[in-house]
C-alpha cells in the first residue's frame, strides 16, 4: 500500500494565473493531504489586454489562495506584477522554487491530479534521487490505460508536463536559450533513443529549432530538450494519474475541448509495483508520439482527420457535446467570430 503520512512535506509549488474554481480544487487537494511547505506563483495582466476581465480573474484567484489555504502550513507567494508570459513565469517561479528546495512538486493551475499522484512523487523522488538517468517524473500518461509494463511505471523520454516532480540538480541543467541546440540538430542519432523513426524525428527538430529561435513561448519545450541532451529518462506512471482541464477559451495554447489530452480519466494508485531496471519503454513512446502529438500536428492530414472522425462520432452521442464541438470546428475555420 502506499504510505500516507497524517502531513504532506515534500514541497509544492502550484503555477497559477486566473483559474479561480480549478485552483480551488487544487487547494482542496493540498488540504486533503495536509501539505506542509508550500510556493504559489501567480503572473499578472497582460499590459496590453483591454478587457478588464482578465484583471479581476486574476484577482479572485489570488484571493481565492490567500483564502482557502487556511490550515497550518508553511506557505510562500509570488504574485508578478506585470505578465511575463508562459515560458518567463513559468521559469523564473522553478527557479524560485529550487533556490529553497532540494527537489518538489509542480502542478500547473488547469491540471488536477488524483490524490494518490502526491505519494507516487514522494516515494520515487527518494528512490531515484541519485540515479544520473533520471530527469523527472511524471502524473500524465497520454496511453490511452493501455497496459505497458508490469509495475506502477515505466520510462519514456517524453516528460509530459502539467502534473510533474524533479530535483534541483536536474532543473539547474536547464537551458532555457537552448545553446546546445546547434550541436544537438547536427547529431545523426539522438542518444536518448537511437530507435526514434525519421517522423518522429523530424517533428522533435522543427519543434525545438522553432523554440530556438524563440517563436514559440513555451518554457516545457526547452526543458524537454534539455533532458534529451542530457539523455535523461522520465518516469511515466501505468495509468494517468493528473487531468488537465484547461482546453477552453481562458488557455493560451490548448484551445481545443475536444482534444484527447483533454481532461482525461485519472486512476487511483492504491500501490506502487517498483521496475526491476532503467530502459526506455519503445514501444509506450511509439504509441504517446502517434496518438498524442500527431494528433496536433497540422502537417499531418491524415491522421488528423482520423481523429477528427473519431471525435465527431464519440461527440455525436452526447447532443449538446455535438452541437459545441461543431461550434468550435466552425469557429476554428474563421466562418463566425
Amino acid at each position: 500500500m502506499i504510505k500516507k503520512d497524517l502531513q504532506f512535506n515534500i514541497p509544492i509549488l502550484l503555477l497559477t494565473w486566473k483559474r479561480e474554481k480549478e485552483v480551488e480544487l487544487l487547494i482542496t487537494k493540498l488540504k486533503k493531504i495536509n501539505a506542509k511547505n508550500i510556493y504559489i506563483n501567480s503572473d499578472g495582466c497582460e499590459l496590453n489586454y483591454k478587457n478588464l476581465n482578465q484583471i479581476d480573474k486574476i484577482s479572485k484567484t489570488r484571493s481565492k489562495i490567500i483564502k482557502n489555504i487556511d490550515w497550518d502550513c508553511k506557505l510562500r507567494l509570488k504574485f508578478n506584477n506585470k505578465n511575463l508570459g508562459c515560458k518567463n513565469s513559468v521559469i523564473e517561479a522553478i527557479n524560485w522554487f529550487f533556490e529553497n528546495e532540494e527537489s518538489g512538486i509542480i502542478l500547473e493551475e488547469d491540471c488536477i491530479p488524483d490524490i494518490s499522484f502526491f505519494y507516487y512523487s514522494a516515494d520515487l523522488l527518494e528512490k531515484y534521487k541519485d540515479h544520473e538517468r533520471i530527469g523527472c517524473i511524471t502524473g500524465v500518461n497520454f496511453k490511452d490505460a493501455q497496459k505497458v509494463s508490469d509495475s506502477s511505471y515505466y520510462f519514456s523520454k517524453y516528460n509530459n508536463f502539467g502534473g510533474w516532480a524533479t530535483w534541483k540538480k536536474e532543473w539547474e541543467m536547464f537551458d532555457r536559450n537552448m545553446n546546445f541546440w546547434p550541436d544537438m540538430k547536427s547529431q545523426n542519432v539522438w542518444k536518448i533513443d537511437k530507435s526514434m523513426i525519421d517522423q518522429e524525428r523530424n517533428y522533435w527538430e522543427n519543434v525545438f529549432e522553432n523554440s530556438y529561435l524563440n517563436l514559440i513561448d513555451s518554457w516545457a519545450y526547452p526543458w524537454l530538450a534539455s533532458l534529451w541532451y542530457k539523455n535523461k529518462l522520465t518516469i511515466t506512471p501505468e495509468f494517468n494519474l493528473v487531468s488537465n482541464r484547461g482546453f477552453d477559451g481562458l488557455a493560451k495554447h490548448t484551445k481545443n475541448r475536444f482534444s484527447s489530452a483533454s481532461n482525461r480519466k485519472t486512476y487511483g494508485l492504491k500501490k506502487i509495483i517498483h521496475n526491476s531496471s532503467i530502459k526506455l519503454n519503445i514501444k509506450a513512446d511509439r504509441y504517446t508520439f502517434k496518438n498524442h502529438f500527431l494528433e496536433n500536428c497540422s502537417s499531418n492530414i491524415g491522421i488528423k482527420l482520423i481523429n477528427e472522425i473519431k471525435l465527431l462520432i464519440k461527440n455525436f452521442l452526447n447532443p449538446k457535446k455535438g452541437f459545441l464541438f461543431i461550434l468550435d470546428k466552425i469557429r476554428n475555420l474563421k466562418i463566425i467570430k
